[in-house]
């Protein structure tokens, strides 16, 4: 509820604040000749005669910020251009104190040239604020104004805040330019000391606009000479064996915008010099090339090097294969010693031991004619071991050494093996064979023995009944493969080095078949049978080493 005297006090002000106004409107269209203002002096007058004066005109129309204020700090008149300046209304400016409208970090300023202005004109940069709290930079002219009503301090306020940041943007453009020349330095700097070459070409005119000292060292030529050299000049000292690679980089330059190429390239002393060089393209605003940016390396010693590691190799792997022949010769020579002492033993049997039997049988005949009957039963008995002698004698050269299989090749002898496994040892064997062509005799031994002892497994392991061997050839390899569906194994168990009954066992035929160039796959698992696969190359030459018997060599080898 609002009191009388409450209600008395709202009435004064609002008078009081009328009054205000209506001053305020008088004074800004002239109606006012002056102003008293109280302060600790008294009450000043501050006459405004002249108000319409051309005077009032030139200052409302300027561009700088004018005021007038009292020694104190009070404001007593300010142009429009200063409320633009603190973005306030004019009448929330008049009769305040100056300190309002300052920057809090300048306020000493301000007082002090309140005081300074009273000796003479004072010129100096003072920061006001706005009514957004921002500062508002400012070069200040201020005097003492003398009218008959008395003394008054003229500012004229010039905005400094776009000459201030274009000052600030200068010096932050010198700043760059500063740290811009720096980084030129380093930059030229480690263009001269590397020991790459790096250069600018153009395009347009095939000429270099640049080249680094360090050519000098690479290729012998001054920059300045290479500078100096008509178009076309760096591809004319390129090895002509290289201008082909050269091309192909330049193709893919023009394509990707990057390539590298290594080649020779001719040096001041007319030598030549290995260099590897990567280069980068630059194209125009509508894509046409302009320059080609690049950085030489000197590969020479690089290059050396690789030479005599290939040498190195070539040289390793010439004893290699000079090895290897020697293995395979030895291959070759042990399955035909082994295949001699066969035969050996064979022509034994035949020559020595079948004719002592024969004889021995000639010599019981006589003995059978005795009349005495239990003599003629001694002499049939014996007889007939003699008889069973005699044949299993002719069936173990046969076994030793099979004739046809030196007489007719693999084909022939695989045939054989097939009809002598059914009679010895029950397995039928069902042949698949193409017509091979001649091999050597140490190969056709090797073969042959292989499978004979595949067989045998068969007989002895996977208790098969019967068992497929078929004979390809493909492509410069011969093809035998030996599959039963027995009980199987298990690979990674098996003894390769040790197997139970020794001879030529499935170790011994991977490592001779490895040694002429071949190789044994073998595929089988519990209960799902067995599938052994040899390979073998084909070949219709021959080698001998030392004096050794010839052996099969690989397709394609040539003589060292």
């Amino acid at each position: 509820m609002v009191t009388p005297k409450r209600s008395s006090e709202i009435q004064e002000l609002r008078a009081q604040l009328a009054e205000a106004n209506e001053t305020l409107r008088a004074i800004r269209e002239g109606e006012v000749d002056a102003v008293i203002v109280s302060g600790s002096k008294g009450e000043q007058v501050f006459s405004l005669v002249g108000a319409e004066s051309i005077y009032r005109l030139i200052v409302e129309t300027m561009k700088e910020a004018a005021f007038t204020v009292t020694f104190e700090g009070k404001i007593l008149y300010c142009n429009a251009q200063f409320g633009e300046f603190v973005r306030r209304p004019t009448e929330q400016i008049l009769g305040r104190l100056l300190r309002e409208f300052i920057d809090p970090s300048n306020l000493s300023e301000a007082d002090g040239l309140l005081i300074s202005v009273q000796d003479q004109p004072v010129k100096q940069r003072l920061v006001f604020v706005d009514a957004e709290g921002s500062s508002v930079p400012a070069h200040i002219s201020a005097n003492v104004l003398n009218q008959p009503d008395g003394l008054s301090i003229c500012v004229v306020a010039t905005d400094l805040t776009e000459l201030e940041n274009s000052t600030e943007m200068i010096q932050r453009l010198r700043q760059q330019q500063e740290a811009l020349r720096e980084s030129e330095q380093r930059f030229r700097s480690v263009l001269e000391n590397s020991q790459d070459v790096i250069y600018r070409l153009n395009v347009q005119t095939g000429s270099y606009e640049y080249v680094s000292l360090s050519a000098q060292a690479v290729t012998g030529f001054s920059p300045e000479e290479l500078m100096a050299q008509p178009a076309g000049a760096a591809t004319a000292m390129i090895h002509p064996d290289d201008l082909t690679v050269m091309r192909a980089a330049l193709a893919c330059l023009e394509e990707t915008g990057q390539a590298e190429a290594e080649y020779r390239q001719r040096v001041k002393n007319g030598g030549y010099r290995w260099l590897s060089n990567r280069m980068s393209l630059t194209r125009d605003s509508n894509g046409h090339p302009l320059y080609r940016d690049g950085n030489i390396r000197d590969i020479t010693e690089k290059k050396q090097h690789e030479l005599e590691i290939n040498r190195a190799k070539d040289d390793l792997d010439q004893r290699v294969r000079e090895r290897t022949e020697q293995l395979r010769a030895l291959a070759g020579e042990l399955t035909l010693t082994e295949q001699r002492e066969r035969k050996r033993l064979a022509k034994i049997l035949h020559d020595h031991i079948q004719q002592l039997l024969v004889a021995a049988k000639f010599r019981l005949a006589l003995l059978g004619r005795d009349e005495r009957e239990a003599v003629k039963q001694a002499a049939r008995e014996i007889g007939e071991l003699i008889d069973e002698s005699i044949t299993e004698s002719r069936s173990l050269t046969a076994e030793l050494s099979p004739p046809i299989l030196h007489e007719a090749g693999l084909n022939a002898g695989l045939e054989w093996l097939a009809r002598w496994m059914k009679d010895k040892q029950h397995l039928h064997v069902d042949l698949e064979m193409d017509s091979v062509a001649p091999l050597t005799e140490a190969t056709n031994v090797l073969l042959f023995e292989a499978v004979r002892e595949l067989l045998l497994n068969a007989v002895k392991h996977s208790k098969a009944r019967s068992v497929r061997v078929s004979l390809r050839s493909a492509e410069g390899l011969l093809h035998l493969v030996v599959s039963d569906e027995g009980i199987g194994f298990d690979p990674q168990k098996l003894q390769q080095a040790g197997e139970s009954g020794g001879g030529f066992g499935l170790f011994s035929i991977a490592e001779r078949l490895h040694l002429i160039g071949g190789r044994v796959e073998i595929d089988s698992s519990p209960g799902k049978g067995s599938r052994f696969v040899l390979h073998v190359p084909i070949t219709q030459h021959s080698t001998k080493i030392a004096g050794r018997p010839e052996i099969p060599r690989l397709a394609g080898e040539v003589d060292a």
